[in-house]
């Protein structure tokens, strides 16, 4: 059994939706062929096949396909060789899928991750509905305490009246010295011609074990309105301070 919870004074940092508190919990049952898990796994899929989260409250806006999963759902991780593979469906249906590849060469070493969705989009103003289909994939070398990635998506989103397209590209590096992290990414994406950008900076630093102080500075730029439905409307700059315990 596993439990997550995270809470937050300020309900910006790092949460999705206006709470301030949010957890997961999933039951697992593993073998030497992988492990099923029944519950909140609406992520796993996720998790595996992104670039890096920043360092710090670095948090990088759109990098993300639009549609997702909602929780509960039952999922599968496993691990063949050099290949992690996982799969998540929900209780509607609706599917995430991802396998990742990573060895080492010389000094450094890579990775490479690909992930496909079938899932739900709800626009931003709840005014439109739309069934998504994407595809992405990611690539990552890391040298000593450096890690460079890049990802890059397609994804195409319908309704009964709407269909539009989306791709984005992403970039970023993150790297560690004694106590202190730093990351940096910039993301530029286009639905139907629209445009979307955001970019973030992010540093931690380690005060003792589990606790650190962070800030992260963050912009995100999108108005992107197709047939009267929002997709995305924000134009904003953030700096964020938290002290983060974790055990």
């Amino acid at each position: 059994m596993t439990y997550f919870g995270q809470y937050a004074t300020d309900a910006a940092i790092g949460l999705r939706s206006d709470e301030q508190f949010i957890d997961n919990g999933a039951i697992s049952v593993g073998s030497a062929w992988g492990t099923l898990l029944v519950g909140d796994v609406s992520g796993i899929v996720r998790e595996q096949t992104r670039r890096r989260r920043g360092a710090g409250n670095g948090i990088l806006a759109f990098d993300d396909v639009l549609g997702h999963l909602d929780d509960p759902g039952a999922g599968y991780h496993g691990r063949f060789g050099p290949w992690v593979v996982s799969a998540v469906v929900d209780r509607d249906g609706n599917l995430d899928v991802g396998a990742t590849f990573q060895r080492p060469a010389g000094n450094r070493d890579y990775r490479i991750a690909f992930g496909a969705t079938d899932a739900v989009y709800r626009t931003a103003d709840g005014s439109g509905r739309f069934d998504t289909r994407a595809v992405a994939a990611v690539a990552e070398m890391i040298y000593g305490s450096t890690t460079y990635d890049a990802g890059v998506s397609l994804e195409r989103l319908t309704s009964i009246t709407r269909k539009a397209d989306r791709w984005f590209v992403s970039a970023g590096a993150r790297t560690k010295a004694g106590v202190v992290g730093i990351s940096i990414g910039a993301h530029f994406g286009r639905i139907e011609g629209q445009d979307e950008f955001s970019a973030a900076l992010g540093l931690q630093y380690d005060i003792a074990r589990g606790l650190s102080a962070n800030l992260g500075f963050n912009h995100a730029r999108a108005n992107i309105v197709i047939d009267d439905a929002t997709f995305m409307d924000i134009d904003e700059t953030e700096v964020v301070v938290s002290i983060r315990y974790s055990f």
